[in-house]
């Protein structure tokens, strides 16, 4: 269940809350989904928010870091993530019924993912921003903020790699790039950037193939620097 906490009843009446926005890409239906929490209404509809988690203000050694650490840790997102960068703050008193509020969003990514929790989904994130369903608050906009900082960065940086986990293939790195940016890449385009990630260390090959998501078995690669994200000297377009 979404917790309904209620805002202080001190002065400034005021909330924020710390958010994170975190993508994954499934590989099975090809698309990029991102992790949702289910509520029922009153009404009896089911209605979605982001994991989050409210600042406790009485909490003189609170930081925003420890907030996300706090958060990536428990129940409501429950496991490690590749990636995590803070992308921007929003607020005013409409975007909250309770009181005036505000959130530091985040942009998460994650690979490999464990079992759910019960009310933990992971939903197309074309699905996700139809009017078919219904987020909470403001985080239909805070996802659609995400994806397109996700989308931009990916033009010009290794970070569809951290989709992938420690190793890949050239096949399934152009299919992830090209659902990320809803257009065709070109496999000599990806090569060039596979191969400047080798010189510099960034990946090395495996000594294997696989033939995992391809007609025809491909040599993997393995991430040498687990976590980072390098950036290339130009766009992909």
């Amino acid at each position: 269940m979404i917790d309904a906490e209620k805002c202080s009843t001190g002065e400034p009446n005021y909330r924020h809350t710390v958010d994170i926005v975190v993508f994954r890409y499934c590989r099975l239906k090809r698309v990029i989904e991102v992790l949702l929490r289910e509520s029922d209404s009153q009404q009896g509809h089911i209605n979605f928010a982001l994991p989050g988690s409210p600042i406790d203000f009485n909490h003189e050694r609170n930081t925003l870091k420890g907030v996300v650490d706090r958060l990536v840790n428990s129940d409501r997102i429950g496991f490690p993530l590749s990636h995590v960068e803070q992308l921007g703050t929003v607020g005013d008193a409409h975007r909250d019924s309770r009181c005036w509020s505000s959130s530091t969003f985040y942009l998460g990514v994650v690979a490999d993912v464990p079992e759910l929790k019960p009310n933990q989904r992971f939903l197309p994130i074309d699905l996700v921003l139809t009017r078919s369903t219904a987020l909470l608050f403001d985080h239909k906009e805070l996802i659609e903020k995400a994806l397109g900082r996700l989308v931009s960065k990916s033009l010009y940086s290794s970070l569809p790699l951290l989709f992938l986990g420690d190793e890949f293939s050239t096949p399934v790195v152009i299919e992830v790039h090209t659902v990320l940016l809803g257009r065709k890449v070109l496999k000599s385009t990806i090569v060039k950037r596979m191969s400047t990630l080798l010189e510099v260390g960034f990946i090395r090959m495996s000594g294997r193939k696989s033939d995992l998501y391809s007609t025809k078995a491909s040599s993997t690669f393995v991430v040498q620097r687990s976590g980072a994200i390098f950036y290339f000297d130009r766009c992909l377009f």
